[in-house]
């Protein structure tokens, strides 16, 4: 299991670190994607394949699923970690995620997300009390 919150720093070519404890769950490869409300996912391998199977369809016209496999799949790259411990973010996630320098690697359970560090204070601002009680009757807690 991914937790905690952990502030870090994206070079000028898109590399950066990760906490020890999360390398070490990825495992030697892992897939970096689009994620949802503005954040991108990394997703050890076995978790990916879950999602990959969740998103399998045969239709040929349910434009719900293709959409969903263009966000995810379409966006998704395997990728590892460099020689000196880095994770490469292409710019086109970088720009998704308004991701400039400054970072925050939120584990989230069975994947990592990676947010722009003003995304997620603003994403945190808009959480208080109120909404989460709400959120947690909508899900059944």
């Amino acid at each position: 299991m991914f937790i905690g919150a952990h502030a870090y720093r994206v070079d000028d070519k898109g590399r950066t670190k990760l906490p020890a404890a999360f390398t070490s769950r990825l495992g030697p490869s892992f897939v970096l994607t689009r994620g949802t409300e503005g954040c991108l996912w990394l997703l050890p391998r076995e978790e990916w394949e879950r999602l990959v199977a969740r998103l399998a369809s045969d239709s040929l016209t349910d434009s719900r699923i293709h959409a969903l496999q263009r966000v995810f799949i379409g966006n998704g790259l395997e990728t590892s970690l460099d020689g000196q411990g880095r994770l490469f973010l292409p710019a086109h996630l970088r720009e998704y995620a308004k991701i400039v320098d400054e970072i925050m690697v939120v584990g989230v359970g069975n994947r990592v997300e990676i947010w722009a560090r003003a995304q997620w204070a603003e994403y945190n601002r808009r959480l208080d009390d109120a909404a989460i009680a709400e959120l947690g009757r909508g899900a059944g807690l």
